[in-house]
């Protein structure tokens, strides 16, 4: 691991966060917003071959 940064803070909106399965489920009655835990992030280079398991998500940015 010597690319990437670890980010932490990060909240779901509708969803759900599965600990034990290390997956996305659905979101829980009346919770809002689920604290998921501490995420790798790094580059992948466009030129190279697109790998099937990756997942290709939208961001959203929001002023505090």
């Amino acid at each position: 691991m010597t690319e990437g940064v670890f980010v932490y803070g990060l909240f779901l909106d509708g969803a759900g966060w599965d600990k034990r399965n290390i997956r996305l489920t659905e979101s829980t009655n009346k919770v809002l917003y689920t604290l998921i835990p501490v995420v790798r992030v790094f580059a992948v280079y466009a030129t190279d071959p697109r790998s099937p398991t990756l997942y290709i998500v939208s961001k959203q940015k929001t002023e505090i």
